[in-house]
């Protein structure tokens, strides 16, 4: 299976898991469940932003239903400013009644829409890497996928010692 397929089907697992409380949020004459992907899209990280909405998009598309809900997609510039991000993030739930998200790549952003989200009973998939995200500032709606700095130095560093152990010192560049 190659990376982009597991990527795509691992996202519409991980919306499959939470649509119930969705569904129960959304209201009963709407037969659609937004996605919404609030990443950069302008300033200095928008190369990255293009390409966590591009995998959104196509994750949705591909999908095209859940539970019996239509699926669609919503794009959320967040300019990588956290509190721009939080502000879009009120604006897409309390006007679009929006309650799945999936992006935040910038770990302050991430941070900030974690809280948001979660005030709101929504839903937050992210790959952003601070550890905060899953530890002191965990929460029951943010979900997070990639590898805590343990786990990547753990899982790097730790065969490269056993292969070489004449090697006295190591240096890692993590945030712990």
């Amino acid at each position: 299976m190659h990376r982009r397929r597991f990527l795509q089907l691992s996202s519409i697992a991980s919306a499959a898991l939470a649509a119930p409380p969705i569904l129960r949020a959304a209201r009963a004459a709407d037969d659609t469940i937004t996605v919404a992907a609030p990443v950069p899209m302008s300033g200095a990280f928008a190369a990255n932003g293009k390409y966590g909405s591009m995998g959104t998009a196509m994750a949705v598309a591909d999908a095209g239903s859940v539970l019996g809900k239509k699926l669609s997609y919503l794009e959320i510039d967040t300019e990588g400013r956290p509190a721009t991000a939080v502000r879009k993030i009120q604006e897409a739930m309390e006007q679009k009644k929006v309650q799945l998200f999936a992006g935040g790549i910038l770990s302050s952003s991430a941070l900030a829409m974690g809280e948001e989200v979660n005030k709101h009973h929504g839903v937050f998939f992210t790959t952003a890497g601070a550890d905060e995200i899953t530890g002191s500032k965990c929460n029951k709606s943010t979900f997070r996928w990639s590898v805590p700095t343990y786990g990547a130095i753990n899982e790097t560093v730790r065969p490269l010692i056993e292969k070489m152990p004449k090697a006295k010192r190591w240096y890692t560049i993590t945030p712990k």
